[in-house]
């Protein structure tokens, strides 16, 4: 910025708005020339800094897309044995099993199979293409809410309720169900009381959906609001 003023106000007002430096009148060209040069190598450092920032990223994001594939694929086979050994168990105690306990190892059968759907949807998820768009399985938010209660089993003293807009929304399974899972499972772990509340709700900004995700957990905290904004809306 050259300026013929050079009072302090101006001087904050122009830092404030970005300006890198300034000269005053009159000034000499050599000093121009080296504020030139010093800001024009400060910002090859910054670009090149970034860059290399950039890099660490993709890389960052591909190991964890990996890990995740691995982690997952890796917990399908026990997760099938403790499924065919519970259905052994159910399939001999026929008739001698007492109700309540017969009525336990359905339920157990039942989480088995939603988390042998959540890891197929991790595998999935983790094999995407990032220049895709390919979104996966679609379902509304009332049956993406019940499936992470279902995995979650939350203790009867907590309420979670999801607004209309939230359960009407149609959504991409992955990666927002573990998403929500991770919030809502945070929420209950670490909350201070014997029971609680615990919010969903989105809303849309332009392009975009934000989803929030509100509880009423320890006082020092309490009111903090967690947000996230997801891909284009659908």
């Amino acid at each position: 910025m050259l300026t013929a003023k050079t009072d302090d106000q101006l001087k904050m007002e122009m830092l404030r708005e970005g300006v890198g430096d300034y000269l005053a009148k009159p000034f000499s060209m050599e000093e121009f020339r080296v504020k030139v040069e010093r800001l024009t190598a400060q910002r090859r450092r910054t670009i090149a800094e970034r860059a290399i920032l950039l890099q660490k990223l993709l890389k960052s994001n591909q190991d964890l897309e990996r890990f995740a594939y691995a982690t997952a694929h890796d917990l399908r086979s026990p997760l099938r044995s403790i499924d065919i050994l519970a259905q052994w168990v159910e399939e001999d105690s026929v008739g001698t099993l007492h109700p309540q306990s017969a009525e336990h190892l359905q339920k157990l059968r039942q989480q088995i199979k939603r988390m042998e759907k959540l890891l197929r949807d991790m595998l999935d998820y983790s094999t995407m293409e990032q220049a895709t768009d390919e979104a996966g399985e679609i379902v509304k938010g009332s049956v993406l809410l019940t499936d992470i209660l279902a995995l979650l089993a939350p203790p009867a003293e907590f309420t979670i309720n999801a607004s209309e807009a939230f359960q009407r929304l149609s959504m991409p399974r992955m990666p927002l169900q573990q998403i929500f899972y991770n919030l809502v499972q945070n929420a209950i772990r670490h909350h201070d009381g014997e029971t609680g509340r615990i919010e969903l709700d989105v809303e849309v900004d332009g392009p975009r959906y934000v989803f929030t995700v509100r509880d009423d957990g320890p006082e020092s905290i309490r009111n903090i609001t967690r947000k996230f904004s997801t891909c284009s809306r659908l």
